[in-house]
């Protein structure tokens, strides 16, 4: 029988971060529930600094959940976490699609439901062609990746109304799927950007895996976060109110996505090799 080889160290679980994580959405989630617009701000201030403790935790101590080069001076990882994070952030504006399209247009459910896919089906569109390019083309689209997205969610902003036509519907397809075009024309080369800003090559494993994890984090966030400004907007009541609650939802859903231009032209930038 073959000797017994080396013993593999365990990895251990960074159970206080992960609980970290988790306490943030819940807490922008639960309190997104409230009736009171203070309630709902003092949700997202608390996730915020949960988040805050998260990444003090991150830098200083072990175990960790990110690569340890995330934080080391001049590295390139907080920038492509960020464009990931907002990106993901800004899709979870279609959660409430379907429930606009109803109030305000009253579309029949099914046809609501295929409203919301539409951001979903122009990230696809965004994500096909983009994903064969390489060199200066990548980083220009990464770099323009959040102003595209943002110019949709903007338009959607301008024209949430009530009563709608089936033309301001139509308009709406567009805009959503430009939105999803902004995410789908950086999403394939995101990966190889969190890789590639990895210092060490034993760190591109765990670099790998934390994409994952930026993204369902930011993902749960921002549909805490798109309830939050629904809620506040007044979603349960009438029409007007609705069409408020849309504009409300979808103009800071784009202005949170337009924060991210900075950091995706400095990505961007980087990518434009290879």
């Amino acid at each position: 029988l073959p000797g017994a080889g080396p013993r593999s160290t365990p990895t251990p679980v960074a159970a206080i971060n992960l609980v970290l994580l988790a306490g943030a959405v819940l807490l922008v989630s639960a309190t997104s529930l409230a009736e009171s617009a203070l309630v709902n701000l003092a949700g997202v201030l608390g996730a915020a600094l949960t988040l805050a403790v998260f990444v003090y935790r991150e830098r200083t101590r072990g175990p960790r959940i990110l690569p340890r080069s995330a934080f080391a001076t001049g590295s390139h990882l907080p920038f492509v976490y960020v464009v990931i994070a907002l990106l993901a952030m800004a899709s979870t504006a279609e959660t409430f699609v379907p429930l606009f399209g109803d109030r305000l247009a009253s579309m029949p459910p099914l046809a609501a439901g295929f409203l919301g896919a539409a951001l979903a089906a122009g990230w696809t569109l965004g994500s096909m062609p983009s994903a064969g390019v390489s060199g200066r083309t990548r980083g220009t689209l990464i770099g323009l990746a959040p102003i595209v997205c943002a110019l949709g969610l903007a338009g959607l902003a301008l024209t949430a109304r009530a009563d709608a036509s089936w033309a301001l519907v139509a308009a709406w397809v567009a805009l959503l799927l430009l939105a999803g075009v902004g995410v789908g024309i950086a999403w394939p080369h995101l990966p190889i950007a969190v890789m590639g800003a990895a210092d060490e090559k034993h760190e591109q494993a765990s670099a790998g895996a934390s994409f994952t994890t930026v993204q369902m984090v930011a993902t749960a966030l921002g549909s805490a976060l798109a309830g939050t400004l629904a809620n506040v907007g007044g979603v349960d009541g009438d029409a007007g109110d609705v069409a408020h609650a849309a504009s409300l939802m979808y103009g800071a859903m784009a202005l949170l996505v337009l924060l991210g231009t900075p950091a995706a032209r400095r990505v961007g930038r980087r990518n434009r090799t290879g």
